[in-house]
C-alpha cells in the first residue's frame, strides 16, 4: 500500500493539471468576456463587499483613485455596476454589481460553459462519493482557512 505522502503527491499533480486547464478555460472565457483581470477583479471585490465605496476599493486594491474611477466607469457603461448616491452622505457614491454584472460572474464561475455533469457521470456511486466528501472539505478550509488549519481530519 502507498504512503500518504506519495498519494499527497499525485494528488498534487492531479491538482495542477486541472487548475491549469480550467485557468485556461477561464482565460477564454475572460478574453471572450471582453473583461480585463482588473475589471473582473472589482466585479468580484463587489460582489463579496454587496455595496462599497471607492475609497474603500482603493484601499483594498491599492490602486489610486483616477486609475479606479476609470475602471468603474467602464464596468457601469457596460452595465456591470452602479453608481448610486449614499443616503446619509450625498458626497459619497455607493459603487455595487448589477443584475448584468452578476449574471456575468456566474457564467465566468460557474464552469465557464463546461458540462461538469459529463466529467463526472462515468464515475462509480463510491468515486463519486469520495469526490463529494474531499470537495466540502477542501472547499470548506478554502472558505475558512485559519479556523481549518488546525484541524486534522
Amino acid at each position: 500500500m502507498r504512503q500518504n505522502g506519495e498519494l499527497i503527491d499525485e494528488i498534487i499533480v492531479a491538482g495542477r493539471q486541472v487548475r491549469l486547464a480550467l485557468v485556461e478555460q477561464l482565460s477564454q472565457a475572460l478574453y471572450e468576456s471582453g473583461l480585463t483581470i482588473a475589471q473582473l477583479r472589482i466585479l468580484l471585490l463587489l460582489r463579496k463587499l454587496d455595496v462599497t465605496h471607492g475609497r474603500e476599493l482603493v484601499a483594498i486594491l491599492g490602486v489610486n483613485a483616477a486609475t479606479l474611477s476609470g475602471i468603474i466607469d467602464r464596468l457601469v457603461s457596460a452595465g456591470l455596476a452602479l453608481r448610486h448616491e449614499d443616503h446619509d452622505d450625498r458626497r459619497i457614491r455607493r459603487i455595487s454589481l448589477s443584475d448584468k454584472g452578476e449574471a456575468t460572474l456566474e457564467h465566468l464561475l460557474d464552469g465557464f460553459g463546461l458540462d461538469e455533469t459529463s466529467f463526472l457521470e462515468d464515475l462509480s456511486p463510491a468515486q463519486l462519493e469520495l469526490m463529494r466528501e474531499a470537495a466540502h472539505t477542501i472547499a470548506q478550509r478554502l472558505v475558512t482557512p485559519d479556523e481549518a488549519s488546525g484541524q486534522n481530519d
